[in-house]
């Protein structure tokens, strides 16, 4: 697709290397998925909804930046369940752009899929529509997708080009290697714990019971 469906963006207000760190010291899950729509959020896209979603998609941990209250947004920004996102991953391999997946507002599916509406009027190519869309994933270390990422209300002045594509996949590469580590260092804490237990469940049956019990 052309350059000029985007115009270049404007310079982010956060670099990538600080969007990177944040993730990084986020003390919890939940905290690096905020962080990832914070950052979001300040390079040009008015509301941002990130969802971390168990192996079936359905939704686990959210994020949303540019409306309070996820129940109440529109369709595109709501947490839905696993199998609607399950049959609209076939679907939207024709709108793959670069790294993400643009939908454009004056599509058909597009509006009533994820908005329920009509379709927007675009009255010029590069305009960007109210219903304009864009689609992310957040991938594990096998391929597999841990979260939905939905972009919408882009600034005029900061429409995403396709660097902006690039810095998006980066920093949602990044927290699906930090979901990934935290996933192994949790079981490994969960194994040592065990592991603690047993040893001192064997400690105390060699202090109560004689050598001959033990044996048998």
């Amino acid at each position: 697709m052309p350059n000029s469906i985007f115009p270049a963006a404007t310079q982010p207000d956060i670099a990538l290397s600080a969007a990177l760190d944040a993730i990084d010291r986020a003390p919890s899950t939940s905290a690096r998925l905020r962080a990832v729509a914070d950052v979001l959020h300040r390079w040009g896209f008015g509301r941002v909804m990130a969802v971390l979603r168990d192996a079936n998609l359905s939704p686990q941990t959210i994020a949303t930046v540019g409306d309070s209250d996820p129940a109440t947004a529109p369709d595109a920004l709501q947490a839905l369940p696993g199998v609607i996102w399950r049959q609209r991953l076939q679907l939207l391999t024709p709108y793959a752009e670069a790294d993400w997946y643009r939908l454009p507002g004056d599509d058909v599916w597009v509006a009533r899929e994820f908005w329920a509406s009509t379709p927007a009027t675009r009255f010029r190519k590069t305009d960007w529509t109210p219903l304009d869309l864009i689609i992310a994933f957040i991938y594990g270390s096998d391929g597999d997708i841990l979260g939905t990422v939905m972009l919408s209300d882009v600034e005029g002045e900061r429409r995403p080009d396709r660097h902006r594509a690039v810095e998006v996949t980066a920093l949602l590469r990044h927290l699906g290697v930090r979901l990934a580590f935290d996933t192994l260092k949790g079981l490994a804490q969960r194994r040592a714990e065990r592991l603690q237990r047993l040893q001192e469940a064997g400690v105390a049956m060699a202090r109560s019971l004689d050598e001959g019990e033990i044996v048998r």
